[in-house]
């Protein structure tokens, strides 16, 4: 009897330490925080180019990734307000996460 408590104790003892260690193992993404546009804040509105600007991603492990800026990223009405002079905020979003961009698009003063 006591060598099969001791081998019942050491059977639980073992497995129980089998399933801390493959917990361990276990790789979690790093989750996206943040983003940022980077690129001119103002530009002439003829020369508005969505390839002049990237997004900044910035994840919970502190890595970061860029991506280029498309109308993707961006609502119908964010669109509309890239051909107009003026000064616009506008959301971005990306992989769910949005963040407001400020941009100014003004005319060439000939």
């Amino acid at each position: 009897m006591k060598k099969r408590s001791l081998i019942l104790i050491f059977t639980v003892t073992a497995i129980l330490l089998c399933l801390f260690g493959l917990s361990a193992c276990v790789h979690k993404s790093p989750v996206l925080e943040s983003i940022s546009v980077m690129g001119e804040t103002e530009v002439y509105v003829d020369e508005f180019r969505y390839s002049d600007y990237t997004i900044t991603a910035k994840y919970s492990d502190n890595s970061t990734k860029t991506a280029a800026l498309t109308a993707d990223n961006l609502s119908a009405d964010d669109i509309a307000k890239l051909s107009a002079v003026g000064t616009h905020s506008l959301t971005v979003s990306y992989e769910g996460v949005t963040c407001l961009w400020t941009v100014t698009l003004k005319n060439h003063d000939f």
